[in-house]
């Protein structure tokens, strides 16, 4: 049973060897795309949610502004301007370490505390469109799913999630220790649950709460001159590199598989004849 964000990424596959590529239409909408906000409120969307498949279901985990595959972030979300009115988004999807957009549009759009429609399609029409039941407490505000909009939450210490390399990082205020490499930095606050960090007075990476027990931290080409591009201060859609980093705040990770093990339970069974 294949994942949203692998969906998503066969969607891509496909697209680029079709004439459907999004890549004009992303250059003319990327001065009016930003990540969905972060609030003290979070979107009615961020949440655990079961998507109907055949007989059976799937998972749906997503935080204000990633698409999570397993249990970690994989498939960042922009709002597309203009988009988000009462209770409905449009998002422009772009997978971690992926160059541009993918060539598809989701869209939410609440039914009621814990339902809403769940639409992935492109210029050619709707690819699949259906209806997501809420697994997770409707419309928490701690949610341990919600961006962390404070600068001073996303300083701290953090570990690769790969569980294989093993890295480590440390951000303060005036230093960043990754990998055991101490760098004098200076940071400031960029939008709620990002982090701009400069070294010697130029960008250097991007610290983004990804919700979750998870950031990413986004290394910004060499030579990148600002956290954002154009008149329109857009977001960067290509990165030298980005790593999801982990830090167990709340166990989100748990609370999650407690939510998915009611999956499937508020289908009704069919009456023998």
């Amino acid at each position: 049973m294949k994942s949203v964000s692998s969906m998503m990424g066969d969607i891509n596959s496909r697209l680029m060897r079709g004439a459907l590529v999004l890549g004009a239409a992303a250059a003319m909408v990327l001065g009016t795309v930003s990540l969905s906000p972060a609030a003290e409120d979070t979107p009615f969307h961020a949440g655990v949610w079961e998507l109907p498949e055949g007989d059976g279901f799937k998972s749906l985990v997503i935080s204000d502004w990633l698409l999570f595959e397993g249990q970690l972030p994989k498939t960042w979300l922009y709002l597309e301007s203009g988009s988000a009115a009462e209770g409905r988004y449009t998002f422009l999807a772009r997978h971690l370490n992926g160059t541009g957009y993918l060539g598809a549009r989701i869209d939410v759009a609440r039914i009621d505390d814990t339902h809403m429609t769940y639409k992935i399609s492109t210029r050619d029409g709707v690819l699949t469109e259906t209806t997501a039941r809420r697994l997770s407490v409707p419309n928490a505000k701690k949610s341990c799913l919600a961006v962390l909009t404070k600068l001073e939450d996303l300083l701290g210490a953090y570990a690769s999630a790969d569980g294989k390399t093993k890295k480590k990082l440390v951000l303060t205020k005036d230093k960043l220790t990754w990998n055991g490499q101490d760098q004098a930095v200076s940071v400031q606050q960029l939008r709620v649950g990002q982090v701009g960090i400069s070294a010697n007075g130029k960008p250097l990476a991007i610290l983004a709460d990804a919700g979750s027990d998870y950031a990413v931290i986004q290394w910004l080409h060499d030579g990148e001159k600002s956290f954002t591009r154009g008149p329109r201060d857009a977001q960067l859609l290509s990165f030298k590199n980005e790593e999801v980093l982990y830090r167990s705040r709340v166990n989100c990770n748990k609370q999650i598989k407690d939510r998915l093990k009611f999956m499937g339970k508020g289908k009704k069974k069919k009456k023998k004849s």
